[in-house]
């Protein structure tokens, strides 16, 4: 399962960016990051955890709604790389993560109708992107 999208996809054009905002890497960034999600999601058998076969012990999740999630946290990620590059304060960049990270929780919550999908994956992954985002040599 590959994920490709326009730079004017309307997963792109969330609450966080605007389409004269959207820069090249930062949306392959984001693609890469939710179909990491998705791929995990699909991996199966997981025994326990949420996969093709059924929820494992989440009586509250399913395949479908991980998959749902995964994609509504598109714009998240790819603002957190916007940010990412253009803050060169450390400490103004911690800041803006943690708002853009909050702001893609309530998204994920919304999408979930409040089950937490994927709140770890938005820290660990939102940094990991942060982090590719200040490097340009990474999509080379």
């Amino acid at each position: 399962m590959t994920m490709e999208l326009a730079m004017d996809s309307p997963m792109c054009l969330g609450l966080h960016t605007t389409p004269a905002s959207l820069d090249a890497s930062a949306v392959l960034l984001a693609d890469a990051a939710v179909s990491a999600l998705i791929h995990e999601a699909t991996l199966t058998p997981k025994p326990g955890l949420v996969d093709r076969r059924g929820p494992g012990s989440h009586r509250d999740m399913d395949w479908r709604m991980m998959c749902r999630s995964a994609q509504a946290l598109h714009p998240t990620f790819c603002t957190m790389a916007l940010a990412s590059q253009r803050t060169t304060d450390p400490q103004a960049l911690r800041e803006d993560l943690g708002r853009i990270g909050r702001e893609g929780e309530a998204i994920m919550l919304h999408t979930t109708g409040g089950v937490n999908t994927h709140r770890g994956a938005i820290w660990t992954l939102g940094l990991l992107v942060g982090a590719a985002a200040q490097d340009p040599s990474w999509c080379n």
